[in-house]
């Protein structure tokens, strides 16, 4: 993937699934999805765990999460 790529994926899409996010903020899982979610990116917390990551709810897996899921 080139540069020109990468930027238009990230200047398109805002909503990132992120699977295997960890609630721990210690872990680089988390870290990297509040960075994310601080810079204007709507997440999606995939982990089979928690109903709530970084306040945002949790699910189970990817098919449990909604097709049509749009950012607030």
């Amino acid at each position: 993937m080139n540069d020109d790529n990468l930027q238009y994926i990230l200047t398109r899409y805002k909503i990132v699934a992120i699977v295997g996010l960890s609630r721990d903020p210690s872990k680089d899982s988390y870290k990297v999805t509040k960075y994310l979610k601080d810079h204007s990116f709507h997440i999606v917390p995939i982990n089979p765990t928690p109903d709530e990551i970084l306040g945002e709810k949790s699910y189970k897996n990817l098919t449990d999460m909604p097709v049509d899921i749009k950012k607030p």
